[in-house]
């Protein structure tokens, strides 16, 4: 019998921390490797935050990708499943912009690279 959790494997990326409107992170530490995978699913889980998001006070979640790990390039449309809007500008899967509940997240990577990375901008 096959089953979907010897189809893929958790691993956690960013550690669970509380942030303020600043956009806190250590993209080294967020890098995913697909290696021996087709894709990758990217998750967040966010809270409730103690601010209100709008156009000013956002974050932005960018996803990049590389061959080496080193150097990065922004995901384009055909790289991301999941993206907030049709066409990806910059790379932002994501932007929350306006006032955000407890949610959970995620976007698939089926870029052509090995690596990727979601990053709060």
């Amino acid at each position: 019998m096959k089953d979907q959790k010897s189809d893929f494997e958790v691993e956690l990326m960013l550690a669970n921390t509380a942030s303020d409107a600043t956009a806190d992170s250590n993209p080294g530490d967020s890098v995913g490797d697909r290696k021996g995978y087709e894709a990758m699913t990217h998750v967040i889980v966010i809270g409730d935050g103690g601010i209100t998001f709008d156009v000013t006070n956002r974050i932005d979640l960018k996803m990049q990708h590389s061959d080496d790990g080193t150097t990065w390039a922004d995901c384009a449309d055909n790289d991301v499943i999941g993206a907030e809007t049709a066409t990806i500008t910059d790379g932002i899967v994501h932007a929350f912009d306006q006032a955000q509940t407890a949610d959970v997240l995620h976007f698939g990577y089926v870029g052509e690279k090995q690596y990727s990375r979601l990053l709060p901008t």
